[in-house]
């Protein structure tokens, strides 16, 4: 019962009828057993690429802790997720493609996740800083007037979310 509870030492010993002394001891003796019976396996693979979906959600939930915590805190939040957006806007836009799915490494054309997610951090930036290069930003993947934007525009109406179970889409094109 000491693995996977948010309890503290204090309360587990008495809940066993031990002195904390013993508690604290046995709860290190069992941490060396897991530990030692977990060093011979191989370490997990850690996926360590930056995506930009996930990476504009973090940005967008940034900018809400900002909004909520206010002070230093909710500075440094709104300051880290800026930074975060605006190195996606240097490295991983680009006009023909929009956004990319990765951030640093070969380029990977993004999915619709990745331009969603992105306009929405964009507007939230928005709406945070009333900066217009956010709004302008955000706009750019549907309203370029690029080949790929009207590639992005066919792919979206063509995706199964917007066909009915018989096969027809649900809204005309």
């Amino acid at each position: 019962m000491f693995f996977g509870s948010a309890r503290d030492t204090t309360d587990i010993a008495k809940q066993l009828s031990l002195d904390e002394t013993t508690a604290r001891l046995t709860l290190a003796k069992a941490k060396g057993k897991m530990l030692a019976a977990r060093k011979p396996r191989p370490t997990p693979f850690i996926d360590k690429t930056m995506y930009v979906s996930w990476n504009a959600m973090s940005v967008s939930a940034y900018l809400d802790a900002a909004r909520v915590l206010g002070g230093s805190l909710g500075a440094s939040c709104r300051t880290f997720a800026l930074k975060t957006l605006d190195r996606m806007l240097k490295e991983v836009w680009t006009e023909a493609r929009g956004f990319g799915h990765r951030i640093g490494g070969p380029a990977l054309e993004g999915s619709l996740d990745d331009q969603v997610f992105c306009v929405l951090a964009l507007l939230d930036a928005y709406e945070a800083t009333r900066d217009p290069r956010y709004f302008a930003a955000a706009q750019k993947p549907w309203t370029s007037p690029s080949p790929a934007t009207a590639t992005r525009r066919r792919r979206l109406l063509r995706s199964p979310l917007r066909r009915r179970t018989d096969g027809r889409p649900r809204h005309p094109p």
